[in-house]
């Protein structure tokens, strides 16, 4: 079946790619300049009150600023809100107009007011009837360029411009009262302008979770029918991680709860059984998935196929990590159980418009009512303004002190710190968050796959509720989508997979315009990627470290020692596990970004085991890992013999974790402004 495509508001990011490329088929600003301000944060803050905008509900008003307590919105918001439902209304706004709903709600003017224009930012900003171009397709000249407006004139352009919000179910408020329902201005309903699909490309950090859950409820209030409280589930939000969709569901539950409607998540990790009964025997609006789970229960559970028969508004959430993690099967056989696209509403978000983005929005949205604009300036980089960004060279061997040394230096110095620390490999993260949490005064909080969804969701709270000095180890499963606020040092252990992925950690702090700071710790093998990749094709502005010297660290004494006791109180199995998680790491690097030949590969891995891992001596592999990873035993890798337990300690009296030295001194890195 194929997937189709709907209006699609790309909302135009920046790409998050080496060099600075505009979205915009016009543009022809360079792909190497610099941004000339620095005055835009990261939330992107609109001049928009939340509690102006008359042409949503009140429910949903006094819920943004009321619960969540968001007063302004965001200029993705602001964007959003503007081309579903206008930038003009009939109501009078006013500061204080949702504080009390159901008094609101009961109010009857007395004559009808004159339209009001509400002082949007974004009206300015172009919109692309079509789907955006790629990178790839942008750098073309032949590519055919689509028509672009202003959203201001894009909205005096369509036959609509103004609705008054729509309640199409009498909804209860506040204190078992009841309201008169709002009417639309227009009979025509094909005409309004919560009708398009969006596709909408934005950075994390900028609100767009909110944007498209009140998207999503007003569009399906003013839906003829509005909502169906007991036969069907009318929203439909799919993301790629058990983290983000977790978050997701705790703002949109704020929201639809708010019209006496009731949201579930349904993400692996949870108690099936429990999903189930919710599905049986509650009314649910909303369901946040993601896609494993979801299809899971579709192709056992007939009421759930029966719910999403009813679906009016599917939402994709960084759409482009959905294709990057292979859900791609996943989503078109989900597909199969809705309503197709021309029956209801699609939106997808995304952080890239790839060929593969194209090619979804596609076949899920429907063609004929396609537009894509921007929210971030041209003068924006890819990564945050506010965030100093350096790196250091340092020997696997002196990586430990290192890591320690940054850890509570930063908390010295920090007030209400909050440090996440990534490593490359989900056995790293799990073997040194149990070495330094047995560091008297450091408590580690990790966040891996090999930890239960429930425990993942405890410390994923906990974390973002901290507000005095706190360290989460983990891997890439925080480095996207996942707000965790008043982060003020992103740490990096090693390398992350790409351009990208180097962006999204790093955009875990200096969110909400605030500062923060951003350390990438490397070995000389993985150099070429920081010169290469980070410096060179990206240009970001990353700088070699001049205050923390690994070498004079390496002095103090005391922290050896401690290390060294905090390493003899590991686990083996764990820590050998890391070697081999290693090989195949580095291995799926390709030829153009690091050049590392077999021998050398193994030689890199035997230091990191000696070195950040601390291990006594180098582990071996079995047979069948030496040949997936195209490696022999001529290269210097240690095989298991046949019936040889890997995770049984070798019994020696080998010289004690962390007390060689033999890596290279580091050497400087060339820094590019």
């Amino acid at each position: 079946m194929p997937i189709n495509t709907r209006t699609i508001i790309a909302l135009r990011v920046r790409w998050p790619h080496t060099r600075t490329y505009s979205t915009h088929p016009l543009s022809t600003r360079s792909a190497t300049s610099r941004p000339e301000s620095q005055s835009q944060s990261q939330t992107q803050k609109s001049s928009m009150k939340w509690a102006d905008y008359t042409n949503i509900s009140p429910q949903t008003r006094h819920a943004i600023t009321e619960t969540l307590k968001f007063p302004e919105m965001t200029l993705v918001q602001d964007a959003v809100m503007s081309l579903m439902f206008g930038a003009t209304s009939t109501t009078p706004p006013t500061s204080a107009s949702t504080t009390d709903p159901v008094a609101e709600a009961q109010q009857q003017p007395e004559e009808i007011p004159t339209p009001q224009k509400f002082h949007f930012e974004s009206l300015n900003l172009p919109v692309t009837k079509g789907l955006p171009l790629t990178e790839k397709e942008a750098r073309k000249s032949s590519s055919r360029i689509p028509e672009t407006l202003k959203i201001g004139d894009f909205l005096n352009s369509l036959p609509s411009k103004s609705l008054v919000p729509v309640d199409a179910q009498s909804e209860t408020v506040a204190r078992g009262r009841t309201r008169k329902p709002f009417e639309p201005t227009q009979t025509d309903v094909g005409n309004r302008l919560h009708a398009p699909d969006l596709l909408v490309r934005s950075k994390t950090g900028t609100g767009k979770t909110l944007a498209f859950i009140v998207a999503a409820v007003e569009s399906v209030l003013k839906s003829p029918g509005g909502f169906n409280r007991t036969a069907v589930t009318p929203i439909l939000v799919i993301a790629p991680s058990r983290e983000l969709a977790h978050q997701i569901y705790e703002e949109a539950k704020v929201i639809i709860r708010a019209h006496r409607l009731n949201a579930i998540s349904l993400v692996g990790g949870d108690d099936r059984a429990k999903q189930r009964k919710k599905i049986v025997y509650d009314p649910v609006q909303l369901i946040v998935a993601t896609p494993g789970r979801l299809l899971d229960l579709l192709q056992y559970e007939p009421k759930l196929k029966s719910r999403l028969r009813g679906v009016k508004v599917l939402i994709y959430d960084e759409a482009d990590l959905l294709l990057e993690y292979g859900f791609s099967v996943a989503m078109e056989r989900i597909l199969k159980y809705l309503p197709s696209r021309e029956e209801r509403q699609t939106f997808m978000f995304s952080a890239t418009i790839s060929e593969e983005i194209k090619l979804l929005a596609t076949e899920t949205m429907r063609p004929s009512q396609t537009i894509s604009i921007d929210t971030v300036a041209l003068n924006q980089t890819p990564t945050h303004l506010t965030t100093k960004q350096t790196h250091i060279q340092c020997p696997y061997s002196l990586q430990p002190q290192l890591l320690l040394h940054l850890l509570k230096h930063h908390i010295a110095t920090t007030p209400q710190s909050k440090i996440i620390v990534f490593f490359p490999t989900t056995h790293l993260t799990a073997h040194l968050a149990q070495v330094f949490n047995n560091v008297s005064n450091l408590d580690v909080l990790q966040i891996h796959s090999q930890i239960d969804q429930r425990e993942r969701m405890r410390v994923s709270d906990r974390f973002r509720a901290s507000r005095g000095s706190s360290i989460l180890f983990t891997s890439d499963v925080s480095a996207r989508g996942v707000d965790y606020p008043d982060v003020t040092l992103v740490l990096q252990m090693g390398l992350p997979r790409n351009l990208e992925q180097y962006i999204h950690r790093v955009g875990r702090t200096g969110r909400a315009g605030k500062p923060g700071q951003a350390i990438i710790v490397h070995t000389r093998y993985e150099t070429p990627f920081i010169e290469k990749v980070l410096l060179g094709n990206g240009g970001l502005p990353i700088k070699r470290d001049l205050v923390h010297n690994p070498q004079v660290i390496a002095r103090d004494k005391a922290a050896l020692q401690t290390l060294k006791d905090a390493y003899r109180k590991g686990d083996w199995s764990v820590g050998s596990a890391c070697y081999a998680a290693f090989l195949g790491y580095y291995r799926g690097f390709g030829s153009e970004v690091m050049t590392l030949p077999n021998e050398t590969l193994v030689k890199a891995a035997e230091e990191f085991a000696l070195g950040l891992c601390g291990l006594p001596m180098v582990p071996k592999v079995g047979s069948g890992l030496l040949t997936r990873l195209r490696l022999r035993v001529d290269d210097g890798v240690k095989v298991l013999k046949p019936g040889e337990d890997p995770d049984t300690p070798p019994n020696t009296e080998s010289t004690p974790p962390l007390s060689r030295r033999t890596s290279p001194t580091p050497s400087k890195v060339r820094s590019r402004r």
